[in-house]
């Protein structure tokens, strides 16, 4: 059975020299290359994910987030610009919602949208990542990111804390996991199971893994997954995404 192998020696001679911000920002780079995300921030692209269609549009200083879906009462669309400003619409009628299903609505769009724009995403202001070395996972070799988030701007969900494996040779993310406290929290291991490239832009499916306890260590979830100790229960998949003529 393969094993997940830190190579704790180079990792350590390595950062004796460089920063682990530094190398962090170095392979993010390489990541949103290989991805086609480093110009998603004048971008605009819609896709299909389970009952909703999801929409992004980014321009210079805004960024705007919706979804929409038929209901019995008509079209139902729901927008979100720049993290905050959260409104709802039925047939283009602005709609009441109160405060708390107003935070229960962004926390819900920004999820999904979040998880669509990585690795852009990694270099949000708030964003904090820090270099781990070098694993080797399955017979490949990968890089470890840990990314957490500052209060100031890291929205209500800004205790997170993610890891990102980012293949030494294609620089694709490959795996991914994250710590989350709302709604009783957990813990979270994505594999990418396909990868659709668009526009230049790769848009990655996922099998969603959770452990039997809810909070076991971060760095040891690859190992949890590859000793099979780790159960299925979802798979993210965007369906016919396509991007809007500037």
């Amino acid at each position: 059975m393969q094993r997940l192998i830190p190579l704790l020696s180079l990792f350590y001679f390595t950062t004796c020299t460089t920063s682990t911000d530094d190398l962090a920002t170095t392979w993010i780079k390489k990541a949103n290359i290989a991805h086609g995300t480093a110009s998603l921030d004048q971008s605009s692209f819609r896709f299909n994910f389970r009952e909703y269609t999801y929409g992004l549009t980014s321009k210079k200083y805004t960024k705007s987030y919706s979804r929409t879906k038929a209901t019995t009462k008509g079209l139902l669309t729901d927008t979100l610009y720049n993290g905050k400003d959260f409104q709802r619409w039925i047939n283009g009628k602005s709609i009441i919602v109160s405060d708390s299903l107003q935070q229960l609505y962004k926390e819900s769009i920004n999820a999904v949208l979040y998880f669509v724009q990585i690795p852009q995403v990694l270099n949000d202001a708030a964003a904090q990542s820090s270099y781990l070395g070098e694993v080797t996972i399955l017979g490949e070799p990968y890089i470890s990111l840990k990314v957490t988030f500052k209060q100031e701007g890291g929205g209500v969900d800004y205790q997170d804390e993610y890891r990102y494996w980012i293949h030494q040779k294609t620089h694709l993310i490959d795996f991914l996991a994250y710590r989350y406290y709302s709604d009783k929290g957990g813990t979270r291991f994505r594999k990418v199971s396909h990868r659709n490239r668009i526009e230049g832009m790769i848009f990655q499916d996922y099998e969603n893994f959770s452990p039997s306890t809810p909070f076991p260590p971060l760095d040891s979830i690859a190992s949890l997954y590859i000793k099979g100790k780790l159960k299925k229960v979802s798979d993210i998949q965007q369906q016919e995404i396509y991007f809007l003529t500037p």
